[in-house]
């Protein structure tokens, strides 16, 4: 049910553990860019535990993916994802990170395009997700991939707040074989 099916630009996906969290540290800390624009701090080890263990408290862990895609033995991007969340059939995107020499060269739209397949063959019917205001590329990336605004809304981090807008896509379920 985790595994996703992904051959392309010799990427390989799995599943990842805690036993990845010095490889998901270093995309972390390569990414920082990302995180100061969206969290003001640095990526870090307590970033990327953050991506292995945080959900909501009343989502089972057993509905959180976090797949990671490695090139060239180097893990280079991840997705974290909770299944069913807010409820059935909808699926939470809560990051999609591609370290910096990736961005702008149609890998995270690859990438996307693989993630989407495979979370429909395993009961999605809808994603949601947030992009917050000041990362504009964020927004447009997700627009090109065909999600559309659904709500802003204020996320409450340590540091203060964060006006973000919350995008959705409907995805049509795959043909009975």
């Amino acid at each position: 049910m985790s595994f996703l099916e992904i051959d392309f630009f010799q990427f390989h996906a799995r599943i990842l553990k805690e036993a990845e969290l010095p490889q998901l540290t270093e995309l972390c800390i390569a990414c920082t860019d990302f995180f100061q624009l969206v969290e003001q701090q640095p990526g870090s080890k307590k970033t990327a535990r953050e991506i292995l263990q945080e959900r909501p408290s009343n989502l089972p862990i057993s509905h959180k993916i976090v797949w990671g895609f490695e090139k060239d033995f180097k893990l280079v991007g991840v997705v974290e994802i909770l299944r069913d969340y807010p409820h059935s059939g909808v699926w939470y995107v809560s990051l999609l990170l591609l370290s910096p020499e990736l961005r702008g060269n149609g890998y995270g739209k690859k990438l996307w395009e693989a993630i989407e397949q495979q979370i429909k063959k395993m009961g999605a019917s809808e994603v949601k997700l947030i992009v917050q205001e000041q990362n504009p590329k964020a927004r447009k990336f997700w627009e090109r991939m065909g999600f559309s605004f659904e709500a802003e809304v204020i996320q409450v981090l340590p540091f203060g707040e964060n006006r973000v807008l919350r995008l959705h896509k409907l995805l049509s379920q795959p043909a009975a074989t």
